[in-house]
């Protein structure tokens, strides 16, 4: 098993279909996107340790992870430092 395979989310590509330049409308397409832009930002995910609801990203369990299911996409934890953010931005 490859860790850098990054079939499941290759074929998506970014969208913003919002009209206007507004930070809520940018918030809302990161968190439509949660997935592709933490695999752009933080390159090949763990996927052993990785779900359909979270990506995880390190060495042996994944260190940091990324919410990309329904419930709070784009929030991220860094088990390693005990950080953490609402949203990517």
């Amino acid at each position: 098993m490859r860790t850098n395979d990054t079939k499941p989310f290759s074929n998506r590509s970014f969208s913003y279909p919002y009209p206007n330049d507004d930070i809520a409308d940018l918030r809302r397409a990161l968190r439509d996107n949660a997935a592709l832009v933490a695999q752009t930002l933080l390159g090949p995910w763990n996927r052993k340790h990785s779900t359909r609801q979270q990506l995880r990203f390190g060495r042996d369990k994944g260190s940091l992870s990324v919410e990309i299911g329904r419930k709070n996409p784009g929030t991220w934890y860094d088990w390693g430092t005990d950080d953490h953010a609402i949203c990517l931005i």
